[in-house]
Order: C-alpha cells, then structure tokens, then sequence
C-alpha cells in the first residue's frame, strides 16, 4: 500500500516542482540521499530473510521504484546509480532509470553527447553484471558507427563463433590499413573484447595468453595460467594489486585460484578454509543479484561457480587419499567418485568456456593421480580415473554446438593414454562424427581415411 501511495505522491510533487524549475535543484539532495552509508542495513535484512515468509520492505528499492515513475526522468549520475545497484542488489530498477534516461538525452541536442554516452555506459554495465551477453551486445551497436561492426555483432548475437571472428578480424584489418580513424574509440575496443571472448569459446589458449600478456589483463592471466598449469606464474600474479584488490571486493574467482595453488603445492589443510571463503564470497554475490528467473544468466554463471567450488574440494579429499594410500603403496578406491563426476555435468546447451573449465580441472587432477601411482600396474592404474570419458564427453558437447576443432582438439589429449577397447571405440566414434562436416569433402574424406586405416579386429560385431 505504501509503495502504491509512494509513486502517485512523488508523481505528482516532481511534476509541480518542474514547473518552478525546481527539479534540478533537487537532484544533489537525490544522489546524497542515495550514496548514504547507513543502506548497508537493507543487505544484512535480505541475508536473514526466511523464504517461506514474505519478503522484508526494502526502503531503497521502494524509492528507486518511485523515482523511475516520475516525469520528466531525474538524470542523476549515471555511476552513482551503477554503484547502487551493484552494493544494494538493484539491478532492474537503476536500468529502467537509465533506460529512460538514454532516451531522453537522445532526443535532446548534440551538446548532451558526453552525458548520453555516460548513460550507454552505465547500462551496458548493468547488463554485462547481470550476465545478459546479447542484449549488451545490441545495445552496444546503437554506439556503432560502422555497417561492418553491426553485421559482426549480430553473427555473435546468433551464436555463430567462426563467422564472428572472421568479422572482428576483417574490421580490425580496416582499421589498421586505414589512414584515418574509421571508428570511435569504444568501437574498436568492442571489436577486440568480442574477439577475445569468442576465441576463449573456441579453447585458443595460446591466443588468449597472449592478448592478456600485450593488455596487462591479470585476470585473464590467472585462468590462462592454471589452465597450462603455470602454477609459479599464477603464484606471482595472485600477489598483484589488481587480484587482491579482486578479492577485497569479493570477487569469487579470484579467490578460487588460491584453492588451485593449495591443491597443487600440498597444502591441503588449507583447502577447506579456502573453499569456505570463497564460497561465501560466492553466496553474498548470489544475495544481490535480483530475484531468480528462468534461464537468469548471472544466477547460472553463480551455479556453475557453486559446481567448480564443489569439484576443487572433493579435489582436495582425492590429494588426502592419495597421500595416504601412496605412503602404503596400496590404491584408493575412487569407483563412487568418478561415478558421480560423470553425473555432475554442466547442461549441454552451456557455453563450452564453461565446459572447459570443468573438464579441464578433472583432466590435472586425473594427471596428478596417474603420478602419484605410476608404480602401479596399467589396468589398476587405469580404474583410478576417468581421463579417456572426460576427454569424449568434452568432444561430443563442443561437436554439438558446431566447434569441431574443439572437440578436435579434446580427443588428441589421449594420444599418450591407455584405453579399454570401449574408450578407443568411443573415442573413434567421435571423431569419425567430427570429420563428417557436410561443408567440407576434405575433412570427411579425412573420417573416411580414418576408418580405413583402423585396425577393427579389437571390436565386436556391434561396434564393428
């Protein structure tokens, strides 16, 4: 009832005050009142609230409501409103704000031009921190100024990875043969952030290594790092300014890195206390996100950061098991856990970054028993992990969502390993499917080469 009265009432004093001039004169007493400290209190009432009751009145939500129904729309500064909605959770309410405010600015004179694109800023802010990748990707077209640029944004809109790269590339190209500048500054750099992304999709470790090295991206240093197994260069990195910084203002994945070096230098009694921080920087991320709705990206990337933290501490129980069983030259039994890896998978539509990431940690960690048993017998080695399924499983997934050189990729990493006769034949299975590409009689003609150098009389009547 409140809020209903709240909107007419404001409603209706903002449009007398317009009248006397009097709107912009209160716009400071709006942002003081905004950026006070004492709001903090409104985090600690949604972090006790029970689900099964009701939900405690939220003041500043309420306002922020009030004011975004107004009219004409108070253009309060777009960063104060960003960082509202980052430490109070109110990410739908500052975006309308800045919605209406983006199109008022745009229907008023050039001389708004800094103001407006202060405005585009803050909301592709928002939409990035919500996780809403294609809208950030339209909206960030309207500051485009190149046919080019939008013809490539709407092949990475549709999911189409090669053809999108190809299109960042040759705009890129334009610009370096270009003598005069061809875009704006924010043009380009969307170019080569979207190129980044797109090759961190397709697994182009090397290439991503390099783009964090020449743009001084630690961060991106950090994943490429544990994922190449740089395990002294990601030491040195998580001792940067910027990581801590990071993990100051809780950013979950930047902590998760120390769990990473903990397990692999034997510091497993740190594990545990490692994995409870993060998780609670995980959890206090989930508390400001809005309320959760279907296929909510932010909520799903929080997920599948809940699914990593689960692995890196069963991770650090295997490294225990292993120490001990090690010592006694005697073999862990690891059957329920490999088991319930295998049932533990991200969804098959997730982006294949996401795949990545889980697979990629399973596949060090199958590495790192193999070495710690190596003095055991192949075919008992060979039960202690899961390293031929995880490598298929990863192919088959990047197979359906049309990255062949992925999966590709995926299966020549078992090259060097043992495999049953289901593994080799699953394994030739898949590739065969990857070869079959109707768009090129090159690589089929090179599944068919497969088949007929294969040696079939390991294989039954079925797989035959």
């Amino acid at each position: 009832v409140s809020q209903m009265l709240l909107e007419p009432i404001l409603g209706a004093a903002w449009k007398r005050a317009d009248e006397y001039g009097l709107c912009t004169k209160l716009l400071p007493a709006i942002e003081n009142l905004l950026s006070r400290p004492y709001h903090v209190q409104l985090i600690r009432l949604r972090q006790n609230m029970v689900f099964d009751r009701p939900p405690q009145v939220n003041a500043l939500r309420s306002f922020m409501r009030a004011v975004s129904s107004v009219d004409p729309v108070p253009l309060l500064d777009s960063t104060l409103l960003v960082s509202v909605a980052d430490g109070y959770g109110l990410w739908h309410e500052v975006l309308e704000l800045l919605c209406k405010q983006e199109r008022l600015l745009e229907a008023m004179d050039k001389s708004c031009g800094k103001y407006l694109e202060d405005v585009r800023r803050a909301v592709r802010q928002c939409l990035k921190e919500l996780g809403e990748k294609n809208l950030r990707l339209a909206f960030a077209s309207r500051s485009c100024q190149l046919r080019e640029s939008h013809w490539a944004i709407s092949l990475d809109i549709q999911g189409m990875v090669k053809d999108s790269i190809a299109g960042y590339e040759r705009l890129v190209d334009l610009a370096e043969k270009s003598e005069h500048q061809v875009a704006n500054e924010f043009e380009m750099s969307l170019w080569e952030n979207q190129w980044m992304l797109l090759q961190r999709e397709m697994s182009q470790l090397k290439v991503v290594e390099e783009f964090a090295k020449s743009t001084g991206n630690n961060h991106l240093m950090l994943e490429c790092a544990w994922k190449s197994q740089s395990w002294e260069s990601m030491k040195q990195m998580c001792a940067t300014p910027s990581v801590v910084g990071s993990i100051e203002n809780g950013e979950p994945m930047a902590k998760m890195c120390e769990i990473f070096l903990a397990i692999t230098e034997g510091r497993l009694s740190d594990v545990e206390n490692l994995h409870a921080q993060t998780a609670q920087l995980a959890l206090n991320r989930w508390q400001l996100l809005p309320a959760m709705a279907a296929s909510s990206p932010q909520h799903v990337e929080l997920l599948h950061t809940f699914h990593r933290l689960v692995e890196l501490r069963e991770s650090g129980q295997i490294m225990v098991e292993a120490s001990n069983h090690s010592k006694r030259k005697t073999l862990p039994d690891l059957k329920n856990l490999l088991t319930a890896w295998r049932h533990r998978l991200p969804n098959d539509h997730d982006d294949i970054s996401g795949w990545e990431e889980i697979m990629e940690w399973r596949s060090h960690m199958f590495g790192a028993i193999t070495s710690n048993f190596h003095w055991s017998e192949a075919s008992a080695l060979a039960s202690l992990h899961d390293r031929p399924w995880t490598a298929i499983r990863m192919a088959e997934t990047a197979r359906s969502h049309g990255l062949r050189e992925v999966g590709l990729a995926s299966l020549s990493k078992l090259t060097d390993c043992a495999m049953d006769v289901s593994d080799a034949f699953s394994k030739l299975r898949e590739q065969i499917l990857t070869y079959d590409n109707p768009l090129s009689d090159v690589e089929r003609s090179c599944g068919l080469n497969l088949v007929n150098t294969t040696n079939l009389g390991f294989f039954d009547n079925r797989q035959k």
